[in-house]
Formats: structure tokens, sequence, C-alpha cells
């Protein structure tokens, strides 16, 4: 049976923009100024950011609503893990022993630090290779992967709620929700060095975005509380108005994305559209799509440097899908199957960036 919803389409298009955002202010000429919302709006964000904070808060709605429909954590975790980590580790190793063989030095496998390797696979870390794409804009081997480890953050603070028994009593999460908000707001209103620090903590290696946290957290509230305030069409149009009112503002765009635009969005998702909700007859490709895009946009530009943008994303396109293609049926969806094999739970459209 179909499932009458649009989380597999609009994963598809979050993932889609993903890469082109990439290809447009990071890898074709390393300039945010060719990105379509800073062209289209000079907009202080772009609509890579946009597309993972909407990753995140399907994401937290999802994944909240997972653990309700089985409050056992061993199936939750496992369900996670089964879903998260072979795509993840699958792509790992062709970016790093694939890719990394036709873009990086002739020392790069004796450089290599396998011992490192399996540690980021273990923890869900971009993985860290010897220098690879010389005198390239953003000379890393998976730019895409530094957001999973955030996720799967999230998953394991939605099992400790869950665990303690605070998700059970709905308080408990709002309580947790109000103090983050709160200390991120007071941060960035009163410039409060010290929490500002610590929250937008980011190591090049090793990358921690609170607000996609945040993002996350959002989604949760919307399962826990406002669903059934989905869909009305006056809450659309404040949150629309809303949401441009504060799109222009670098300090507050990514409080109102998840939280107006996150209305319109997962009423979009949860809404059956006859039409739309045929593309959940096609495979859930948009994990592989996170996962494989950036790889081959570098490696198709360290070997065509004079290639031109919009060729640039026919031929990227063309060969994330097909190893999308491969990702999902020979990797991801056996795992899943897995899962139902075991009577896990029900199959949800669980969300992966992967994030992003």
């Amino acid at each position: 049976m179909i499932r009458k919803n649009n989380y597999n389409l609009l994963r598809f298009l979050l993932a889609s923009f993903v890469i082109l955002c990439h290809n447009m202010a990071f890898l074709f000429n390393g300039s945010r100024q060719n990105e379509i919302l800073y062209v289209l709006f000079k907009a202080p964000i772009n609509i890579g950011d946009f597309s993972v904070c909407l990753f995140f808060l399907i994401s937290g709605y999802l994944i909240v609503k997972s653990w309700e429909q089985n409050k056992n954590p061993w199936v939750f975790l496992s369900n996670r893990i089964l879903r998260i980590y072979p795509g993840f580790i699958v792509a790992c190793l062709i970016s790093c022993f694939v890719v990394g063989a036709f873009a990086g030095n002739k020392q790069y496998f004796e450089q290599f630090n396998y011992n490192n390797f399996i540690v980021d696979l273990m923890f869900l870390r971009s993985p860290k290779t010897p220098a690879i794409f010389a005198n390239s804009f953003a000379p890393y081997i998976n730019g895409s992967l530094w957001t999973i480890n955030n996720e799967f953050f999230c998953y394991l603070f939605v099992l400790l709620l869950g665990v303690i028994s605070f998700l059970n009593h709905k308080n408990g999460w709002v309580i947790f929700f109000t103090m983050f908000f709160s200390t991120l707001l007071l941060s960035i209103i009163f410039k409060i060095k010290i929490i500002n620090d610590f929250l937008t903590h980011r190591i090049v290696e090793d990358h921690f975005d609170v607000h996609l946290i945040f993002s996350f957290f959002i989604g949760g509230c919307y399962y826990l509380y406002g669903r059934a305030y989905l869909n009305r069409k006056s809450i659309y149009i404040i949150s629309a108005i809303l949401m441009l009112i504060f799109f222009f503002s670098k300090d507050l765009v990514q409080f109102a994305l998840p939280i107006f635009g996150g209305y319109i969005v997962l009423s979009f998702a949860e809404r059956n559209i006859p039409i739309l909700s045929n593309f959940n007859r096609l495979p859930d490709i948009s994990y592989g799509i996170y996962l494989y895009g950036w790889p081959i946009s570098k490696i198709l530009i360290h070997y065509q440097p004079k290639i031109s943008y919009w060729l640039l994303n026919i031929e990227s396109f063309a060969i994330v899908i097909l190893l999308s293609l491969f990702s999902w049926y020979i990797i991801e969806k056996p795992f899943i199957m897995l899962k139902k094999k075991k009577h896990y739970e029900k199959i949800v459209p669980n969300n992966v960036l992967s994030n992003c």
C-alpha cells in the first residue's frame, strides 16, 4: 500500500538542494555569491543550510514518533543503527579508497591512518585522510558527512529521554527544549561570548552544530504537541508571514526556519496529495544522494577543472543517482528488511542525512 504522505518526495528534494548548494557555493569556485538564495534574495542562509535544517526537523518529528510507537530501547537503538551505519560505512569506503585513489597524492595510501579511519566509522565522523584534491576549494574527501553524527546524537538523546520516562510525560521534552532554546536565544541577544562559543562550537574535523539540534527539537515538539494542528489555513498564513519577516535576519533565521518554516514543511509532508503520494512508489534514495553528492562533484571538478556549472550538475546528478540506487537496493533496503523480519517495529519513513 502506498503511504499517503510526501516524506519521500521532500527528502529527495532536500538532498538534491544540498548537492546544488555544494556545487554552486563551495565546490565550483568557492564563492558563496553564486549560491541561489544569495543571488536571488541576498539571504543570510544558503540552500544547503536551509535543506539540512529541514532534514533535522523532519527527523525529530519521525524519530520521536518511532519511539512513541515502540518504546523498547533495544528495538529503537538497533533500528537506528541498521538505518544509519550500513550506508554511511560503504559511502566512507568508496570515498576514501576509490575517490581517494584518484584524487590523492602518490603517498595517499601510505599516509592513510587506518586506525583513525575505523574510529571515525564507529563514531559516524567524516573520515580524516591525507592531502586530497590539492589546490582546490574545500579539499575534503566528503564534506557532507559531518551532519551524520549530529543526527545520531539526536537519536541517542531521544532514547535517553525515553528510558528515563521523560518522553512518556510530555513535560520532560518541554523542559529540555525550553532550557535549550532560552540559552541559545540569550547568547545571541546579549552576545554572551562564553555561552555563544560553547553553543556554536565547531571543530573542522568534527563539526557540531547546535542549530541542527534545535531543529530536531522543534520536530519533536511538533509531533508531541502540534500534529493535530497541521494543515490549518490560518496557521499556514501566519507561519508564512513570520517566516518571511525573519528570513533576512542573520541571527534569527535559524530559529524562524524550523519553527515557522517547519509548520509549512510538516503540513505538506503529512498531507495526502494523491498525485504526489505516488512518489512513494519510488526507492528512497535521499540518503544515498546526500552521502555521494560531494565526492562525485569533487572528482568531476578534479578531472575537468574547466567544467561549466550546468554540466557539473548534470554529470554529478547522473552518477549520484546510480550510486544512490546501488546504496538503496544493495545496502540500505536489505538492512531495513532485516528490521521488518525481526518484527522490531512497523517501518516508518525515517529521515537520515543524513541529514545533509
